[in-house]
């Protein structure tokens, strides 16, 4: 117990190799340093709006992108990428 920083309550440090909360877990959502990734259902690379998890690394699941600029996440098919037909 030479850290004082590491204790029940602290800030949770993503990818700082420690348990800095003491709860068992590292690189929890919400943890300093953590990033917004936004689900992609449909993994068209494109994340749905209001998805939003802040994460130490994408690829939890369906949070793996970085946007949230799709709006039909269930169809990859439709998404801003796709040039609309004529």
């Amino acid at each position: 117990d030479d850290d004082r920083n590491i204790k029940p309550g602290a800030t949770e440090i993503c990818d700082d190799g420690r348990d800095s909360d003491c709860d068992g877990n590292q690189n929890e959502e919400g943890a300093s340093g953590c990033e917004t990734y936004y689900q992609d259902a449909d993994n068209d690379s494109y994340g749905r709006a209001g998805t939003g998890r802040c994460l130490c690394s994408g690829g939890e699941g369906a949070w793996d992108v970085k946007n949230q600029s799709d709006c039909y996440d269930q169809n990859a098919a439709a998404n801003p990428g796709i040039s609309p037909s004529a």
